[in-house]
């Protein structure tokens, strides 16, 4: 009996989806749990558009683990049980989508993918935790499963792309049966159904789709694109030197972040010379008058005649000389 553990992505009743897994199998990595987590996000892209009752069936193979299960509105995978109709809703009233299923390893039997059983999980894990506030995430065991019986190719079948298209028809569970197998024995399967959003076959988020007719046709004119012929080039010639317009835009936009740099430097620069300026300015000392020469009468203008002194004024004179020396001669130090 092949051993899994169920796998999880949702909401509450009040609480949003959360950015990791809510429930993941025990001992997964974290790498391998978030590339599951973004094929279930591509999966339930364009969810309103699903057809009353219907699901999508996922598988998605990655480091020697699968992944398989169903997204759906709560109350479809229910099959709109009146006992359950408290989990089919936010606080708002607005209908919440899941997904649902089982992880394997590859390597032994695919197990059964069960709509009932896959609900009854959905609710062992959920209904204890579903009016909480907050939303704490959860870790599930693996346990036996029963085992998938051999499945066989569906018909069919067409490629375009790089992709297998099959017309959406049913539950597409044949379909789904049969790369789950493929998917338990190692090959890389990434399978979803029901796609009706032709931006989820142009990014290639599966490798195995079933969709509608129409969508079909569009794939096959716009995936499959024809490929350039080759020109041979003689030895003498020199093919031209094309630049894609990516790089060309790089360039401009590192020209332009260069300019600036070099404005705002000169900028700078002449915003220091400015101020080393000012503060010289300020340091040099303030300009001393400069002494006026002395006037030098000619001597020709000299008067050869001077007036003659009163000789009163004269004898007044030489009084005070001989006043000064007598002040000098008190004042004079004494010899010891």
């Amino acid at each position: 009996m092949p051993k899994a553990a169920i796998i999880i992505h949702t909401r509450t009743k009040h609480c949003d989806y959360p950015s990791a897994l809510t429930v993941t199998p025990e001992g997964l990595a974290s790498k391998t749990a978030s590339s599951m987590r973004k094929a279930i996000l591509a999966a339930t892209r364009s969810i309103d558009s699903l057809e009353k009752n219907a699901v999508r069936r996922v598988i998605f193979s990655t480091d020697g683990w699968v992944m398989a299960g169903m997204v759906a509105f709560l109350k479809h995978l229910a099959d709109g049980s009146p006992d359950d109709e408290n989990l089919f809703t936010d606080e708002k009233g607005r209908s919440i989508y899941a997904f649902t299923g089982l992880v394997f390893q590859a390597g032994q039997e695919a197990p059964q993918i069960d709509k009932a059983a896959l609900w009854e999980g959905f609710k062992k894990y959920m209904s204890p935790v579903w009016e909480r506030t907050t939303l704490d995430l959860q870790s599930a065991p693996f346990a036996d499963t029963t085992a998938l019986t051999t499945a066989s190719e569906p018909p069919g079948g067409q490629t375009a792309g790089g992709t297998t298209f099959y017309t959406v028809s049913g539950s597409d569970s044949e379909v789904f049966d049969y790369y789950l197998t493929q998917a338990a024995q190692g090959k890389d399967i990434s399978f979803c159904s029901n796609i009706v959003d032709f931006r989820v076959i142009k990014d290639r988020a599966f490798n195995i789709i079933t969709t509608a007719p129409n969508l079909i046709e569009r794939a096959e004119k716009e995936l499959t694109e024809p490929q350039p012929a080759e020109q041979e080039t003689a030895p003498g010639d020199k093919q031209p030197n094309i630049i894609p317009a990516e790089s060309n835009t790089s360039r401009r936009k590192t020209i332009l972040i260069i300019i600036s740099i070099l404005l705002a430097l000169i900028l700078l620069a002449a915003l220091a010379i400015h101020q080393h300026q000012k503060y010289s300015n300020t340091q040099q000392p303030s300009p001393q008058p400069s002494a006026q020469p002395s006037q030098q009468i000619p001597s020709e203008s000299r008067d050869p005649n001077p007036p003659d002194i009163p000789q009163n004024a004269a004898s007044q004179l030489q009084s005070f000389n001989y006043g000064s020396a007598d002040l000098d001669a008190q004042f004079r130090p004494r010899a010891i």
